[in-house]
């Protein structure tokens, strides 16, 4: 098996000094080689009930700059870039020609320009097309993840946490606020939940200041917040698979119907005033102690060959089983059965159907 760090490496390219820090910090992987920091459940549970820092480092921070950069990045992604504010953040998509989303990225804005999280395994694509996109415009991408890394604090005591430690933090959902190198974002959700990005050296200091508040957390402990909150990530196995609509963008002001052209938005528009989307983004249990991978198929029954539906996103849930984002068919959700792929076939249960609803079910 290989160790947290040699897994860290291979997937993302994580400053050397943040690894030793984490690994010094007691960082591990279990058996299903996720990074965890000693007790995988206490650390999920925390992320509910106390207040975590997580390490975050399979986002890939990226810097866009120059004098055009704003009107370079509403032409790509699929939310309003314009109305984003100086100390402002949004969810926003790059889509394909065919309107399906190749990734989900978070959007950040301070005086400097703009600052784009995005999963490291679809960076470089992302990094290959928006640069082609560039041509005469006055626009610096640059890839920051050598230098810098990202790192998640969410609970009640979040905000109070980074203020004693820093004298800033964003209050507002969708907002965020830069100094002395570090930036803060606030996410939305109901839960607090910032992302901090910043030098691996500054972090460091940050970190160890926020454990003696914060209980150090792994990967699926952010990961259960961002599946409750309906934070869909796309990953390499769901990337191209969905419109901006059957993933709930419209809830998160991910997706703007108004603003000029983009790639895909030709699509994406029809579908929202002429059109129908036939699936949607619902919130799921398995009670199975087996791993649920995402862009796995949802079955319409234990006994049925017939996929209805794509997991997003999964996560343990301290009280057993996974919860789940999925997509789901409106007609399979009629029927109302439903199971995993896996070797028990285990049962699946929606929590709350049309979890994430449109505004106007008229359009979609």
């Amino acid at each position: 098996m290989p160790t947290a760090r040699e897994k860290m490496n291979d997937a993302t390219p994580v400053p050397d000094t943040w690894c030793a820090h984490l690994e010094s910090s007691g960082m591990r992987t279990d058996d299903d080689e996720k990074i965890h920091f000693g007790d995988p459940r206490a650390e999920i549970q925390s992320a509910l009930s106390g207040t975590v820092e997580a390490d975050l480092s399979w986002l890939a921070p990226i810097q866009v700059q120059g004098e055009d950069a704003e009107t370079f990045l509403q032409g790509q992604f699929t939310c309003d870039v314009n109305s984003i504010s100086v100390d402002g953040a949004r969810f926003g998509a790059w889509c394909d020609l065919k309107g399906r989303v190749t990734t989900l990225v978070r959007l950040i804005r301070t005086a400097d320009g703009f600052w784009m999280l995005v999963p490291q395994a679809l960076k470089t694509n992302l990094l290959s097309r928006l640069r082609l996109a560039v041509m005469r415009s006055d626009v610096q991408i640059t890839d920051a993840s050598n230098n810098n890394v990202c790192v998640g604090i969410a609970g009640s005591n979040a905000h109070s946490l980074l203020e004693g430690s820093l004298g800033f933090a964003p209050r507002e959902q969708d907002a965020a606020a830069a100094s002395k190198g570090l930036v803060i974002d606030c996410l939305p959700d109901d839960h607090p939940r910032f992302i901090l990005i910043g030098p691996s050296e500054r972090m460091i200091e940050l970190w160890l200041a926020l454990a003696k508040h914060a209980q150090p957390a792994g990967h699926e402990a952010w990961d259960l917040l961002d599946v409750l909150s309906g934070i869909p990530w796309i990953r390499a196995s769901t990337s191209g698979e969905f419109l901006p609509q059957m993933i709930g963008l419209k809830r998160l002001s991910a997706v703007s119907f108004t603003k000029g052209c983009y790639l895909g938005q030709e699509v994406v528009t029809r579908v929202e005033h002429i059109g129908k989307v036939k699936r949607r983004l619902h919130l799921l249990h398995a009670p199975t102690a087996s791993t649920v991978e995402i862009g796995a198929s949802i079955f319409s029954g234990s006994e049925s060959e017939q996929a209805v539906g794509v997991i997003v996103g999964s996560a343990r849930h301290p009280g057993g089983g996974w919860r789940m984002l999925a997509v789901l068919t409106d007609s399979a959700l009629e029927r109302g059965e439903f199971a995993l792929g896996n070797e028990e076939r285990s049962p699946v249960c929606v929590l709350e159907k049309n979890f994430y609803p449109p505004e106007s079910a008229e359009n979609v």
